[in-house]
């Protein structure tokens, strides 16, 4: 009986796909800039978990030296302890408190004035909630909503103004990270797609603003993710129905895209927002 009924029905099967320390180191070993960045500073923002620690991970291999942020000192610590033995002395970390505007003025200033140069800065850090994700906009409270705002949005525009400014002197890559959220109509009405929304509209108007002074300003809008704000992690099934990769995409592949996109050849690419979904539809 059931085979006569899987003879009527269409379906396709899709077979797990399991997000191992395997699988992500796959992603982790082979340069995507062939030496050409090795030696920049970078920072990204939220750098302690999800695509940030990717990103982190990715710019070391490069043979960047890496400082991330967040407000969260403990686990900036643990993050810059476990990869002491493979990059030694290569990360670093500042505490930033996004949401504080006079921190992020005084963080930049300090990065700037020293004699470490940030070449390369990554406005990663974001939040998705539970109701975004559903998409109960009708239930989100106003701070819920100026939260989600002020930390995705606001801060990633103030950061990547402040920073434009420093870099004019020098040059240097800012790179968004956006999402599809932003793009696509289902999520347009959410906080989060709002938000998303305006990082890639706000990356847009920076770089027609600082594209004469030498300072490329890009977004990344990535699909779903197996981050832990995807409800993904180590030890998962990544497959879906969701694009031409049939599964969610890696950290480490949004991570290889920023790479690139820091190099010379990626320079030809600045304000605008690199779709990385695998054509997937929300």
């Amino acid at each position: 009986m059931l085979e006569k009924l899987r003879k009527r029905l269409e379906y396709v099967e899709y077979k797990p796909l399991y997000y191992t320390d395997e699988l992500m180191n796959l992603y982790c070993n082979s340069t995507v800039t062939g030496g050409e960045i090795a030696g920049k500073s970078v920072l990204i923002t939220g750098g302690t978990g999800g695509i940030g620690l990717a990103l982190a991970k990715r710019f070391l291999f490069e043979g960047c030296n890496v400082t991330i942020s967040g407000r969260n000192e403990e686990k900036l610590r643990c993050v810059v302890s476990q990869t002491e033995n493979r990059h030694k002395g290569k990360l670093s970390y500042v505490v930033m408190d996004q949401l504080n505007i006079m921190d992020l003025t005084q963080c930049v200033k300090e990065l700037y004035s020293s004699k470490k140069y940030i070449d390369i800065w990554i406005n990663n850090a974001g939040i998705f909630t539970d109701e975004d994700k559903e998409k109960k906009f009708r239930s989100i409270t106003k701070s819920q909503y100026r939260n989600i705002i002020d930390t995705n949005l606001i801060s990633t525009i103030q950061l990547s103004k402040l920073v434009a400014e420093c870099m004019e002197s020098r040059g240097g890559s800012i790179i968004n990270i956006a999402s599809i959220c932003g793009v696509v109509g289902s999520f347009l009405y959410t906080p989060y797609g709002i938000s998303k929304a305006g990082v890639i509209s706000g990356t847009q108007k920076l770089s027609e603003i600082y594209k004469n002074k030498g300072v490329q300003i890009i977004a990344i809008a990535p699909g779903s993710v197996a981050t832990k704000m995807g409800n993904l992690k180590i030890g998962d099934n990544i497959s879906r129905k969701c694009g031409v990769l049939n599964r969610a995409s890696l950290p480490e592949e949004i991570a290889s895209l920023a790479a690139f996109l820091s190099t010379s050849t990626g320079k030809y690419v600045s304000g605008q927002t690199i779709i990385a979904s695998a054509c997937e539809e929300l």
